[in-house]
């Protein structure tokens, strides 16, 4: 028998195989690509023919414009529903912020009601005495139990912020102001009288003020409320406490939208100085001894921020490097709080005597680390990817049948090795935060 003549058995199975295109052809009419593709797989197998495997081509073709109009088709959709969310948001912030508004008018037009001669009635001796025990709340400030309780929960988490607001230590900026919105409009004086509720306002804001302020955030990370002694807060640290918003300062800008998150981001007052225009005192602000005697009075403060210029990394400065050269030998891996553990970065010889001692600057230089070693990933995963479409497009245009099936289940096979990185990076970036 010659090596080149088919095998008797394929054709003896030629006629189930037509039985199939012609079912393949029945489910491709009747709209089900899926058993079509099926049926002429199970064809091809049996026995190859010229018309099953041009149906296959031509169905692959097909399928392939229907998950594209149906990709499309969701994406609109998502768009759509994305737009009708924030519409929704900002029509509840518009809604909440005119309640709120209207309940401020109300109480600042309320007329303060004083006893008159006229108004207050005198005691009987019929008139029954006031009993603390017919009411349960005072009049005017009824509220329920659940909310004096809610108000004591949030007090006793007063150290711990990320619990006041129930989410993670790798919570987003979103996710934080969501959270406030709630807890906000929930404890405000003016919609609880639980007699706690003012005191969990309080710590709501207080715990919000630290978290929408990058600096003040990273200071919390590392120390907590209760710092550890020996552990001082730098200058700047105290001195932004001192510039520290009320709860309802806080409150109103946030919900005017002028309050803003992000590095150096957080609120702060802006208080306005001014002098007396006095003929005398200008007259000795201008003599030589008081402009020297100025100088002087602010000398160690010009001194503080020119420490601070030296110290900090400028915008342009280059300080690490994620691989190794002759300006970066120093191999150094992050560890401080709040960033992926063990990120490999290069420095140069004076790094340890600049960053070693500040903690504050050493974990921005690392967070600054682990945001281009995800970059870095990323761009590499999704170069893959592209690739990795590429060569399947090609493979779909160039072949046909059995050699089309091997190729696309050897590059389905194929480890995504970039994209692996990703998620490994992500993964152990959760668990970091977890933990």
């Amino acid at each position: 028998m010659s090596d080149d003549a088919p095998p008797t058995f394929l054709e003896s199975n030629k006629p189930e195989a037509e039985r199939c295109v012609e079912m393949a052809a029945a489910a491709w009419k009747a709209g089900d690509l899926a058993r079509a593709e099926r049926m002429l797989s199970k064809s091809l197998r049996l026995y190859p023919t010229v018309q099953a495997q041009r149906l296959i081509a031509e169905l692959n073709a097909d399928i392939e414009r229907q998950t594209a109009r149906e990709q499309s088709r969701q994406e609109h959709q998502r768009q759509a529903a994305q737009e009708a969310a924030q519409e929704r948001a900002r029509q509840e912030r518009q809604q909440q912020q005119q309640h709120y508004q209207q309940q401020q008018q109300q109480s600042y037009s309320r007329p303060q009601q004083r006893p008159t001669a006229q108004s207050t009635p005198t005691k009987s001796a019929s008139a029954p005495p006031p009993s603390s025990s017919s009411s349960p709340h005072p009049a005017g400030a009824a509220y329920t139990q659940e909310q004096s309780e809610s108000a004591r929960l949030i007090i006793s988490k007063a150290k711990d912020y990320y619990a006041i607001f129930s989410v993670k230590r790798t919570a987003t900026e979103s996710e934080i102001k969501s959270s406030y919105r709630k807890l906000a409009l929930k404890f405000h004086p003016d919609k609880n009288k639980a007699p706690e509720a003012e005191e969990a306002f309080k710590v709501v804001n207080s715990a919000f003020q630290t978290l929408s302020d990058a600096s003040k955030r990273a200071h919390y990370d590392a120390y907590g409320v209760d710092e550890p002694q020996g552990a001082r807060p730098s200058r700047a640290h105290q001195y932004e406490r001192s510039d520290d918003m009320s709860p309802e300062e806080i409150f109103n800008a946030f919900f005017n939208g002028s309050f803003n998150m992000g590095p150096g981001g957080g609120a702060r007052r802006t208080y306005t100085f001014r002098r007396p225009q006095q003929q005398q005192r200008q007259q000795q602000d201008d003599s030589p001894a008081a402009f020297i005697q100025q100088i002087m009075h602010f000398l160690p403060i010009l001194l503080l921020l020119l420490f601070g210029l030296m110290s900090a990394p400028s915008g342009d400065e280059q300080v690490f490097n994620l691989s190794h050269s002759s300006s970066f030998p120093v191999q150094r891996m992050t560890k401080s709080a709040g960033v992926n553990a063990g990120l490999k970065y290069f420095v140069d010889h004076t790094f340890d005597r600049r960053y070693g001692r500040d903690i504050r600057a050493l974990a921005q230089v690392e967070h600054a680390v682990e945001a281009q070693t995800f970059k870095l990933a990323e761009e590499q995963c999704q170069k893959q990817k592209r690739a990795y479409a590429e060569e399947e497009r090609k493979a779909k245009k160039d072949l046909r049948g059995e050699a089309l099936a091997k190729k696309l289940q050897a590059m389905s096979q194929r480890s995504m090795d970039a994209c692996d990185r990703l998620n490994s990076l992500r993964m152990n970036a959760h668990g970091a935060t977890a933990g």
